[in-house]
């Protein structure tokens, strides 16, 4: 896994994607001073809780502690070695306190309106909006309706950013 601070060019289009999905990111929202966060690994297979729930996520082991664990506006290059497309993505980082008490800190991407396999594929996510802190839920109503807001705000922080 590498971790970067810089600003993104990227735009794309791909099967297996609703053009709402598909941005064109120029500059964003800050991370600090240098700009967004980013940070590479290979998606990994996790328990498949996100698809259960309704939100698929790639997975990538995050062990770094210099980008602070919540909920982020995000957006995903697949392969960015080959220049592959860049999705938005409402972005997990942490434990996954409602479900773990100390469990593995892991990045979880939810790519808005994607749905392709992307096990053992290199991904490349970038931070652009800290959207609200991680925290336990009641239960996976309470979390899922948490998400679907989520998603709703990454959504609307695309729309008005792309204006």
């Amino acid at each position: 896994m590498t971790i970067n601070r810089q600003r993104r060019q990227s735009a794309a289009s791909a099967p297996g994607a609703t053009p709402e999905a598909i941005i064109r990111i120029n500059d964003a929202g800050h991370l600090g001073a240098e700009g967004p966060a980013s940070l590479a690994g290979v998606v990994e297979r996790g328990d498949a809780r996100g698809r259960e729930l309704g939100f698929p996520t790639a997975n990538i082991s995050v062990p770094h502690a210099d980008i602070p664990d919540g909920v982020w506006a995000g957006t995903v290059q697949v392969e960015p070695a080959t220049h592959g497309n860049t999705y938005l993505a409402a972005v997990s980082i942490g434990r996954r306190p409602t479900y773990y008490r100390k469990g593995l800190r892991l990045l979880e991407a939810h790519l808005l309106d994607f749905n392709a396999n992307l096990y053992g594929l290199t991904v490349l996510v970038t931070l652009h909006v800290h959207v609200r802190a991680q925290r336990r839920f009641r239960d996976t109503e309470e979390l899922v309706t948490q998400i679907r807001d989520d998603v709703n705000y990454v959504r609307s922080w695309a729309a008005e950013y792309q204006q």
